[in-house]
């Protein structure tokens, strides 16, 4: 929409294959959802816009441009700040508060409601983006508050429990669908759906016993309460240690076609590595497949030194490193035997690891 303004008031997808991966709000009025059949949305909006989303690159670099404004914003102060994906950062901002208004709950509150503010506004200023924002006292409070009211408003939420209570257990930051999953079958749940307050009366040593996990069990216990301690992992920056493509396909039920699909994800790979440059050198590259088997999925993994022509420096064509890529790949594939198991492959990853350490 930054790129096409008429397409701001259309219904409009962003679709991988045959799924739509996310839409805007327009679109969202006619009750089309993230991981929505194509064809199933078309039935709800037959005029729906469909922009294909496999490349991710552009919506990277808008990620990075957000990130970097942000970051302008907060020289000078003493922050705490985590990217989430691309499309969601996290702040700190308890020592900005500390800093400016001291420890008055009030003037805290109204500083960084006015601080968020005008960090929306500069975002959308410079990078064009509209977004929301939500204001509390945790990352739980702050993702509670966030979705609230969107797509272009922000929420200052003191008090969490009300709001918490109504709500799907799977939509509480930090629990997931897996996990509600576990605590329905464990508790032969009936009804349609397992919220929050019907959670209430489960102890964390039955947590515990449910989940097999004492940290996890602690996190339920006490977010279905309203509390959590996790902080902003200042340590979730832009510096990659790792990059990597993949992909979920339909069946391949041949190795050319394997192949034909690991010399796009070359390129894919390539492109990235190229995007991400920032001076250091790739030095390893693996190779991850996971295979259909009759009742589950087996999953292989084989490695290989990074190629010393896949340094930019070198400026050799770009062609020739993707294919030199999927040589090394094809190489190591078939000395590990993928070739005797390469029917029925569901999904196929190229890893850069420690791709860009000195």
């Amino acid at each position: 929409m930054v790129e096409h303004p008429e397409l701001r008031e259309k219904p409009l997808a962003i679709t991988q294959k045959n799924i739509v991966v996310t839409c805007n709000y327009v679109a969202r009025k006619f009750g089309i959802k993230k991981l929505m059949l194509i064809k199933d949305a078309m039935k709800l909006c037959d005029h729906l816009v469909m922009v294909r989303g496999e490349r991710l690159e552009k919506f990277r670099k808008a990620s990075r441009k957000i990130w970097e404004c942000v970051c302008e914003r907060l020289e000078g102060c003493s922050y705490r700040i985590e990217r989430s994906g691309l499309d969601e950062i996290f702040l700190d901002l308890t020592q900005v508060c500390n800093d400016r208004v001291g420890e008055d709950t009030d003037k805290r509150f109204d500083f960084a409601t006015q601080f968020v503010s005008d960090l929306r506004r500069a975002i959308f200023r410079e990078c064009g983006f509209e977004c929301c924002a939500g204001i509390s006292t945790s990352k739980l409070g702050a993702k509670i508050a966030v979705n609230m009211k969107k797509p272009n408003a922000q929420t200052t939420l003191r008090d969490i429990f009300p709001m918490l209570l109504p709500l799907k257990l799977e939509r509480v930051y930090g629990i997931g669908r897996k996990t509600c999953q576990i605590i329905r079958s464990s508790l032969n749940w009936t009804k349609d759906e397992l919220h929050v307050r019907d959670c209430l009366s489960l102890s964390k040593s039955k947590l515990e016993q449910i989940l097999s996990s004492p940290k996890l069990a602690s996190y339920v216990f006490l977010a279905v309460r309203g509390v959590d301690l996790t902080s902003v992992n200042h340590e979730t920056s832009w510096e990659f240690k790792t990059l990597s493509v993949g992909d979920t396909m339909r069946r391949l039920e041949t190795l050319e076609s394997v192949s034909l699909y690991l010399k796009s994800m070359a390129e894919d790979l390539l492109k990235r590595i190229d995007d991400e440059s920032d001076g250091r050198v790739p030095t390893l590259l693996t190779l991850k497949v996971r295979f259909i088997a009759t009742d589950s999925s087996i999953s292989r993994t084989c490695s290989s030194k990074m190629p010393i022509e896949i340094s930019q420096s070198l400026r050799v064509d770009a062609s020739e490193r993707a294919n030199l890529l999927y040589v090394v790949f094809e190489r190591e594939a078939r000395e590990s035997h993928f070739d005797t198991s390469f029917t029925h492959i569901t999904r196929v990853a190229y890893t850069t690891h420690n791709a860009l350490s000195y």
